[in-house]
């Protein structure tokens, strides 16, 4: 009887004991984390226990955790703009709800083609606290340190960490026991200022006449001609193999979720993009840095683009990040673009993805708003709405639609999807070194862009989209841009506008279709460096007041601040250019222009 009792008791006691670890968080350590050992496995039984409880938070001790591809779990992902297929996963988050998962400020360091987070179909989900370091890429960089000219050859010292070797005379990375060739993508040459602009490589691999090594991570190049770099400059290079096209992952990919909050998250060196977010809606991004990993001394963060929604909607908010070192766009917002190959019925019609990167993704749910545009005329065509789908493979579709289509609706028609156009708020983040564009935001939701500061090699702001590049056609509708600072990260020749608005569907003369309306640029500080500080196409009201604008000494203005091409309802006004000449204006059928009270300004 005694030990019945006593049984009792302690039963009792254990199942308080777990409702109160519950309660409070589960704590990894006690699946068996440790610094010492692979963390992934202790991981995946922390993640089960939270699902199988209802845990509403799951904490890890602050330390240095390693992950290793070996007993992760490994699942079949489709991830847009790179290729689908098998990914081992550190964090599979599949079908959670309300959870925290809160690092401490640890260190997660990923070894090999790792996927650190997978979040998919989920909600509510909050990830924070967390620095996340990648050991092997796809990509390195490499110091010029000497260069002679009579010889033509040079020198370079790279990272130890990179593992670069030298295989039948190239350039080459180690990977699942074999050798792959490495390109080089081009130079990075630093400015005074700590900035530094991007050349693209002029030496193929047939240019490259022999490589030797050196001592470890220091190499001897011999080209061929005038190709020689300057002792400073960084070589960029990538492994040009595609047998890792199907492992290379963000660090981050979201899809199909809401209510994702990533924050004080930082991320050195991956090998992909920073955060593919696929139709998913209410994600917050606030303190998330990505920058180079100054440890080693890089100069890059990320090869490609960092933050990329796709196919989302509801808002997207990111607040007090940081991006710097970025090859391509550090923010981008877009949709899937489909090509009709079959017209199936007068109301059904077979599609495939314009881009092999976007194949399996989804692009409509039953009830969405589907715009077709006719690619040979660039025009709109009509707007349908989905009334089912009939998925068949990655690359073919079948949609059927609530009413006929016009004969214009043919093959080659392109669909874009326009109720999954998110709301777009930027606020207080800091882009710097950014190659790309800093901000590429191609949606028909609110966007809001104000306190930030920008400093990018194409433009600092890219409203739109790009027709001919993106299939991508947007009508912008409220746009506030305000009290940002723009600078251009580096003096090229090119004119691209630190804020570019464009472009139009038909460029006809007879075309009086307005796409884009209610833009408004105020209160912002721009230094041009000789270059426009807007470009905007098909606008209608479009407001540019109070923005001032610093040309340095050494850049002269050459080109126009401001130009306006089919726009109507367009007010300049108190806007000043602190300069010694006067700046000028470049306006093509404009209509309804209120020009007042503007410094150094000429009036059109």
């Amino acid at each position: 009887m005694k030990k019945n009792v006593l049984f009792f008791i302690l039963f009792i006691a254990t199942i308080q004991a777990y409702g109160q670890q519950v309660h409070d968080g589960i704590n990894a350590a006690q699946f068996g984390l440790r610094e010492q050992k692979d963390a992934t496995p202790a991981i995946l039984k922390a993640l089960d226990a939270c699902y199988e409880s209802g845990a509403s938070r799951l904490i890890i001790p602050k330390g240095t955790y390693h992950f290793y591809p070996d007993y992760a779990l490994e699942e079949y992902l489709t991830l847009t703009g790179a290729s689908n297929g098998l990914r081992r996963i550190a964090f599979p988050l599949i079908n959670f709800e309300d959870l925290v998962i809160d690092g401490s400020g640890s260190t997660f360091i990923m070894h090999g083609m790792m996927l650190p987070f997978e979040v998919q179909e989920c909600k509510n989900i909050s990830i924070r606290n967390i620095n996340i370091r990648f050991v092997s890429s796809v990509w390195g960089e490499g110091t010029v340190t000497e260069v002679n000219k009579d010889g033509s050859f040079f020198t370079i010292e790279t990272n130890r960490g990179d593992s670069l070797e030298v295989s039948n005379g190239a350039l080459s990375i180690k990977n699942g026991g074999e050798n792959l060739p490495v390109e080089i993508v081009g130079w990075l040459r630093p400015g005074t200022s700590g900035n530094c602009s991007f050349s693209p490589s002029s030496i193929e691999s047939s240019g490259i006449i022999s490589v030797k090594p050196l001592s470890h991570g220091n190499f001897w190049i011999e080209v061929r001609g005038n190709k020689l770099p300057r002792k400073g400059w960084k070589l960029v290079w990538e492994s040009d193999s595609e047998r890792l096209e199907g492992k290379i992952s963000p660090a981050f990919h979201l899809s199909g979720s809401d209510g994702v909050r990533l924050s004080n998250i930082s991320i050195a060196h991956a090998p992909g993009k920073v955060i593919v977010a696929e139709q998913s809606g209410n994600v917050m991004l606030d303190r998330l840095n990505v920058l180079p990993d100054s440890v080693v001394g890089r100069k890059l963060s990320v090869l490609t683009d960092g933050v990329h929604f796709i196919g989302c909607q509801k808002k997207i908010v990111i607040s007090n990040c940081k991006f710097s070192g970025i090859m391509g766009d550090a923010v981008s917002v877009s949709g899937l673009t489909l090509k009709i190959i079959k017209r199936i019925t007068n109301n059904v019609v077979g599609v495939r993805p314009v881009n092999e990167k976007q194949w399996g993704s989804q692009f409509a749910q039953v009830g969405d708003t589907i715009r077709f545009i006719d690619t040979k005329k660039s025009s709109l065509c009509c707007e349908r709405v989905v009334t089912r789908i009939r998925d068949l493979n990655e690359q073919y579709q079948e949609f059927w639609f609530d009413r006929a289509f016009p004969e214009t609706v043919r093959e080659g028609t392109l669909l874009s999807n326009i109720s999954r156009q998110p709301e777009v708020v930027l606020r207080g983040n800091r882009f710097s070194n950014i190659i790309g564009n800093g901000i590429n935001l191609q949606t028909s939701g609110k966007i809001i862009v104000e306190g930030n500061i920008i400093r990018s090699g194409r433009h600092d702001i890219n409203l739109g989209g790009e027709f001919a590049s993106a299939f991508q056609p947007i009508m912008l509708d409220q746009v506030f841009i305000k009290n940002n600072t723009f600078r251009r990260c580096s003096t090229g020749k090119a004119n691209d506008a630190l804020i570019m608005i464009g472009p139009i569907i038909s460029d006809t003369p007879a075309d009086t279709t307005y796409f884009h309306k209610d833009v408004t640029i105020e209160g912002n500080t721009f230094y041009n460096e000789g270059k426009s500080i807007l470009a905007a196409v098909a606008t209608s009201g479009l407001v540019v007041r109070q923005n001032t604008v610093f040309n340095p000494a050494s850049a002269k203005m050459t080109n126009s601040l401001i130009r306006l091409q089919r726009c109507k309802k367009v007010g300049i006004v108190g806007n000043r250019y602190l300069d010694k000449q006067e700046a000028r204006l470049q306006v093509e059928q404009v209509s309804d222009l209120l020009f007042f009270d503007n410094e150094g300004i000429k009036a059109p």
